[in-house]
């Protein structure tokens, strides 16, 4: 049998990335094509690196010429070609230089987010150690996967349209696909004298994947505005929703991409009738319309992330895209800010709504990811000239997942053991993350051991005091090949340093393989139960929690990943039902999960992004299935009344006393035990589906957001007091439901 080795990783800043790393580079070699110089990392990157001092700390605070200094050096390393960047980002530099040009100064914060751009460098460049010294310009604010096919060739710098002066709220929705000609998003109304007109309800959608054929360099996507869909509104020919969509994107570019090809082997956006962000943003659009009482004049736009990041549901490959997407979503906005006399600025607040969710990940609110977030969006509500943002985001809908497991271990006590089950037919890596608190050092001893014989059990205890972290790989498949080592990278167990001002002592990731694959030089494993054992090494009790990474595949994308879950033996009692426990859980008759195995604990990681204007919005079920409120008539959405079975608990931040324990709010997700999910647009136009989660609940806030900007002027704080107009006391949200909408009125 084979053994686990010792292994010196290649990236050292997040263990997913790491993993990727691994595992493309051995997979390279045994296919005989490792590429030189390799693959490329999408970065954000931000001005003025490690140069950059708050007010109030030491050191002079930074001035307009120091950040024009940065900009301009970065300038140069585009020029030069020594950093690459997309057309949208040449432009947003350029503004910036500007924007800025002839100010003098001491920099406040009205100007903090010229400092933000998503930048390509080759990933053997920066890891394991950059070939260059920028930090006095600019520092690495958050690195992404390396891709392999990202495009590189002559820039066309898209322009920014002339701003409608008369927006009063601003949303933009982060999604994976828009049905950007469904007869949802076109207002028509009639001309005097006949006709009609029409008004395309985006103002523009970002596309982040699409790379029009402008030479070879580096452009990630293209901004969809009202030139390209003209024809796709009025349809004088009455032309088939296949054909108006590939005018549409001829009208970029003038090739024929076609977005509704089944025949393809990656997801197709619009070849479903169902697109996750088509009906996403038509949820939010109708609670705008109905609950617009003030009249408010809505901008909205749209960012569609690339297939490949929305099919990769660990979101390992999210970071930089969404960073990116909420920075344009900011740029946008600032196009509607005008004066309105000489003393004024029109105060035009946004929204955001992101409605994705990951199940692992360091609850506590420190990961890279969501700090990041967090920066940003209070950066613009704390300006000295206040842009009110919000985001909105999903709690999750892993509450009977079995993705975690707690326990506390006590000195030479009992281990935590517990089965990983692992399924066939996987064809995407699987993930376990394993956290450890105590008031020592944490020591831990891991043994980990597959379910068949391919490979000898891992036994590794953690580093001592907290140093010399390490990493062992199973190799299958070694051989030697013109004098190299040639493997497939099949599984891995590294221990990484906690993010800073993490409480937990203790990280842990264990990665494998797919259990299935076609492809000879891809390193794959046996499915069925791997046993994990965790011992406390230390002289204190130890806390620990592990999750499962979410690993499912979306809806009406191909079939590839297949989510694993823990198992225990007190995790299932006689007679216990795989329902009865979450719609009676009072009833005091059963337990349906026992031992370690927990619903605590399972919202979503980006629920723990620590903002007051951050949303997590819950999933709910309505009372009344039929829509119709028996008391009143009325045939608008049912009344939220009780959590999904489904929607996650909280806390929302580990080790956080002044963190809510559930979701801030509960939107409808389902309409009734029987009736699952909520009615909004599908892909093609005037159909109506159903899609339910909390990734559904979410835009319900949005929109309300929108309809009532002042949710996004206090965030959180509107649901404690609003001119004391909200049911006094509002009771704290729960575990699980939150604030009904009777808080929003």
């Amino acid at each position: 049998m084979a053994n686990w080795e010792s292994f010196t990783r290649l990236r050292d800043d997040d263990p997913y990335h790491a993993w990727m790393m691994h595992r493309r580079r051995s997979e390279s070699a045994a296919r005989g094509t490792i590429p030189d110089p390799g693959p490329v990392c999408p970065i954000i990157i931000e001005a003025l690196g490690n140069a950059f001092r708050d007010k109030g700390e030491d050191g002079p605070a930074p001035t307009f010429d120091d950040l024009r200094g940065s900009l301009e050096f970065i300038r140069e390393l585009f020029n030069s070609e020594r950093l690459f960047m997309s057309a949208f980002d040449e432009a947003h530099l350029d503004r910036s230089l500007n924007e800025i040009d002839g100010l003098s100064g001491e920099l406040n914060e009205t100007h903090d987010y010229f400092r933000y751009y998503l930048v390509y460098d080759f990933e053997d460049d920066i890891f394991p150690v950059p070939k260059e010294d920028w930090s006095k310009y600019f520092s690495f604010k958050y690195i992404g996967a390396g891709i392999t096919d990202i495009v590189r060739g002559d820039r066309t710098i898209q322009r920014p349209p002339a701003a409608s002066p008369n927006f009063d709220v601003a949303l933009t929705v982060i999604d994976d696909s828009f049905a950007f000609l469904n007869e949802e998003f076109v207002h028509r109304a009639p001309i005097r004298g006949g006709g009609v007109s029409y008004k395309w309800q985006f103002e523009e959608i970002w596309i982040q994947e699409y790379e029009p054929m402008f030479g070879s360099f580096v452009f990630n996507g293209f901004r969809l505005g009202n030139s390209a869909v003209g024809n796709g509104l009025t349809n004088p020919h009455g032309r088939s929703d296949f054909n108006l969509y590939r005018d549409a994107y001829r009208a970029i570019d003038g090739r024929d991409y076609i977005p509704l090809s089944l025949g393809a082997t990656s997801h197709q956006q619009l070849a479903f009738l169902e697109s996750h962000g088509t009906h996403v943003t038509s949820r939010a659009m109708r609670v705008f319309d109905e609950c617009n009482d003030h009249g408010l004049n809505l901008s909205l736009t749209g960012v569609a992330l690339p297939v490949q990041v929305t099919e990769n549901t660990s979101g390992s490959t999210l970071g930089s895209y969404v960073l990116a997407g909420i920075r344009q979503a900011m740029m946008w906005n600032d196009q509607y800010y005008r004066k309105v006399d000489s003393d004024e600025v029109k105060e035009v607040p946004l929204v955001v709504n992101f409605s994705y969710g990951i199940l692992a990940g360091m609850k506590d609110g420190t990961s890279k990811l969501n700090c990041a977030i967090s920066a940003m969006i209070d950066a613009r509500n704390n300006f000295l000239q206040r842009r009110p943002t919000a985001l909105v985001v999903p709690m999750g809908n892993s509450f009977d997942t079995r993705s975690v497991a707690e326990d506390t271990l006590a000195p030479g006590g009992d281990p935590l053991e517990l089965d990983w089950v692992v399924l066939p037919d996987d064809r995407t890596s699987s993930f376990i993350e394993v956290y450890a608190y105590s008031r020592g050092d944490a020591d831990l001893a891991f043994e980990f051991a597959p379910p068949a014989g391919e490979v000898d059990p891992l036994t590794v205890s953690t580093a001592k005091k907290g140093k010399d972290y390490k990493t062992y790989v199973w190799k299958r498949d070694v051989r030697e090949e013109k004098g190299e080592e040639v493997y497939r990278h099949a599984a891995e167990w590294s221990e990484w340093a906690p993010e800073k001002d993490s409480r937990w002592k203790r990280r842990v990731l264990i990665a494998l393989g797919p259990t299935q694959t076609f492809d000879p030089a891809v390193g794959d494993v046996p499915h069925g139960r791997w046993k994990l054992r965790i011992t406390n090494a230390s002289d204190e009790d130890v806390e620990i929690l592990a999750m499962v990474q979410r690993d499912d595949t979306p809806g009406s994308y191909p079939e590839r990943g297949k989510q694993s879950f823990f198992d225990h033996p007190d995790a299932w009692q006689e007679g216990a039902s795989d329902y009865d426990a979450t719609y009676f859980p009072k009833s005091g008759n059963y337990t349906r999960l026992g031992g370690p195995v927990a619903y605590d604990k399972t919202a979503s990681s980006f629920a723990a992004i620590d903002s007051k204007h951050v949303f997590v919005v819950g999933a709910a079920k309505g009372e009344h299935g039929d829509g119709i409120d028996p008391t009143t008539g009325q045939t608008d959405l049912p009344i939220a009344f009780e959590e999904s079975y489904y929607t996650a608990k909280g806390p929302r931040r580990e080790g956080k006393s002044s963190c809510n324990d559930g979701p801030d709010y509960s939107g409808l997700a389902d309409r009734s035990d029987t009736s699952l999910g909520i009615y909004a647009a599908g892909t093609y136009s005037n159909i109506d589906i159903t899609l339910g989660g909390s990734s559904v609940a979410a835009p319900e806030l949005a929109g309300l957001c929108a309809a009532e900007p002042k949710l996004i002027v206090l965030g959180t704080d509107y649901f404690t007091y609003y001119n004391n107009t909200n049911p006094a006391p509002i009771k704290p949200p729960d575990s699980r439901f939150g604030l009904i909408k009777e808080a929003i009125k």
